[in-house]
């Protein structure tokens, strides 16, 4: 935590918007949470890239899997290295 601003210095990351709801789906054998299968794998493919980059490539990969869910980032870091 950043003391001497008064916040947390994180980023937060959510599978969907508030309205959706975040779906599972049946992937390589098992049930699995499709945002964060998602994200893992966008993850170590940008682990140069900021928070807010890796949370929309993978709403894209969401999209093109027919996955209606939007996964949104906020907080102080998104703009950072997501794997700083």
């Amino acid at each position: 935590m950043d003391q001497s601003k008064g916040f947390m210095n994180v980023g937060f990351v959510s599978a969907c918007k508030a309205e959706q709801t975040a779906a599972d789906a049946l992937i390589d054998g098992e049930f699995c949470g499709v945002m964060l299968y998602n994200f893992e794998r966008v993850s170590d493919a940008h682990a140069d890239s900021s928070l807010s980059l890796v949370t929309t490539l993978t709403g894209q990969a969401l999209q093109a899997a027919n996955f209606a869910q939007e996964p949104q980032c906020d907080g102080f870091r998104v703009g950072n290295r997501f794997l700083a």
